[in-house]
């Protein structure tokens, strides 16, 4: 893959619109070219600082329910006059959909155009807001990292090696499952600093080890590496410093392993 090749890709990398293999092979190319890795830097740091810098209000608590208490008095107060003018809206808009379809269908009777997929750093993002928000908690817990191998081994398709960092401040807590470009992936918690990190594991599917990327979405740092024929993705709302120390000691516990 040539630099020249390079200048859409890194845009098509960066908003999340390659596959598996093309992310592979670009971010190959990023691990031995210092000018487009400077390139693709300088687009994450654009983005960091928009996210940085752009305002975020907390929404008050009780909006929910003022908004609620005003929609009632608000039907209310106008439920006749609502009633009759949503029943005349309704039958125009049944009227109008029946039209639609049967148009459509008689222009393109088989044509259904997919959903197009989520990026990978909005999947893992959602994956991580569902387990701080207690919707996809931990499901096995233990500080055992041959206890969580063996029920991991005993979920997957694939063996997972935990391994675990308490020394360097990196304790391993537990395990779950969570589904992640369509399959079925471990994600191991350790805890940092009184905060939850989620590593996700999953087959590369290319033998070749990639370089470190580092990605702020939502308020969430992350970082995703290839190592040992795995991916990872590591994810928290810690610091990025915080994030990337647990890096080099999940690719030194890969290397022991071999």
């Amino acid at each position: 893959m040539s630099c020249k090749d390079m200048t859409m890709d890194l845009h098509r990398l960066f908003d999340g619109e390659v596959n598996l293999t093309s992310e592979h092979q670009i971010q190959a190319h990023l691990c031995t070219c210092a000018s487009c890795a400077s390139q693709y830097q300088r687009l994450r740091s654009t983005r960091n600082w928009i996210h940085s810098s752009a305002p975020y209000y907390q929404v008050p608590a009780d909006l929910a329910e003022k908004v609620q208490n005003a929609l009632k008095h608000q039907e209310h107060v106008q439920a006749g006059a609502r009633l009759v003018f949503w029943r005349r809206l309704a039958a125009a808009a049944v009227l109008m959909l029946v039209a639609i379809v049967a148009w459509a269908f008689i222009l393109h009777p088989w044509q259904k155009a997919p959903n197009p997929p989520l990026a990978l750093s909005d999947q893992v993002t959602a994956s991580y807001v569902r387990f701080v928000t207690g919707i996809s908690p931990t499901q096995f817990v233990s500080t055992d990292p041959q206890a969580i191998q063996v029920w991991m081994d005993a979920q997957l398709s694939y063996s997972i090696n935990p391994g675990d960092y308490a020394s360097e401040g990196f304790a391993l807590t537990g395990a779950r499952l969570d589904f992640i470009e369509n399959q079925k992936v471990g994600v191991l918690i350790y805890r940092h600093a009184n905060h939850d990190i989620n590593l996700f594991v999953w087959p590369s599917g290319t033998g070749m080890d990639l370089c470190v990327d580092t990605f702020t979405q939502r308020g969430y740092n992350s970082v995703s590496f290839v190592t040992s024929g795995m991916k990872y993705w590591a994810i928290s709302d810690l610091d990025a410093k915080s994030v990337e120390n647990l890096v080099p000691l999940v690719q030194t516990n890969e290397a022991n392993k071999k």
